[in-house]
């Protein structure tokens, strides 16, 4: 029994609480683990688990007992698991924008289906590519280097002393940019695709006017898009691996 006292001394118990509340914080904003087809409660156990294991090995926080103070150190554990989740998330927007793209110039941009990661109806590539780049990152054992660096995060980033610096907020600048960049980058060759498809089917119609392009323009660039499309899933797999590790190792620079 007095070997289980230090654990309940107020110290202790602070650091349990912010521990607790940096691994709640990055469950519930970090994709995967905030995907919302994980039922709350598994999230919530997942966070008290890794909180039981971590507790061991994490110095005491260094947090004034005052309300103020506590405050503030919570604030602060939730706005990391925050921005860790949301310059991950935006690699997952970017995949989302060009499979946008795809669907508008392969003519599905009527056709839509629920996405249970963003909770709304998005077109049907987009939806394919979001669940194909959440299989690349378990593949890839992306879930655990999200442990990794939450571990690394311990020592960088002691609890109660986290900060947001002005690194982090360039940071997301830059990344809510690259949702743009990587995603044109991801859909360009469907888009040129269809581009020239274009220029082709209307040169056609100079030539022949009694040509339906709704009647048989409109299948073959189906056809065209989807042959495209699966032989550049390869590349939208190296593409996404490459830019995810790229994104943890920036985040590990900047703690």
């Amino acid at each position: 029994m007095n070997q289980l006292l230090p654990f309940l001394a107020q110290e202790s118990v602070i650091t349990f609480m912010l521990l607790f509340v940096r691994f709640s914080s990055l469950f519930a904003f970090m994709p995967f683990f905030a995907h919302t087809s994980v039922p709350v409660s598994i999230k919530g156990t997942l966070a008290l688990y890794f909180t039981v294991i971590f507790y061991t090995v994490v110095p005491t926080a260094n947090v004034e007992m005052t309300s103020s103070a506590l405050i503030a150190a919570i604030l602060m554990e939730a706005t990391f698991g925050f921005i860790a989740g949301f310059l991950v998330s935006t690699l997952f927007a970017a995949v989302g924008f060009a499979g946008e793209q795809i669907s508008m110039v392969m003519g599905f941009s009527m056709a839509s289906a629920y996405d249970p990661q963003t909770q709304q109806s998005s077109q049907v590539i987009s939806v394919m590519l979001s669940f194909f780049t959440l299989l690349i990152l378990l593949a890839a054992d992306g879930h655990h280097l999200i442990i990794k660096y939450i571990e690394y995060s311990l020592k960088e980033a002691p609890i109660g002393q986290f900060t947001l610096t002005k690194g982090y907020l360039e940071y997301s600048i830059l990344s809510v940019k690259n949702i743009f960049l990587i995603g044109f980058t991801i859909a360009f060759p469907l888009m040129a695709l269809s581009l020239l498809s274009d220029i082709i089917f209307g040169m056609i119609m100079k030539t022949m006017p009694s040509f339906n392009l709704l009647v048989v323009g409109m299948p073959i660039k189906v056809i065209l898009g989807i042959a495209v499309l699966t032989a550049v899933m390869t590349s939208v797999a190296l593409i996404f691996k490459e830019k995810f590790v790229e994104i943890i190792n920036h985040m590990l620079l900047l703690l």
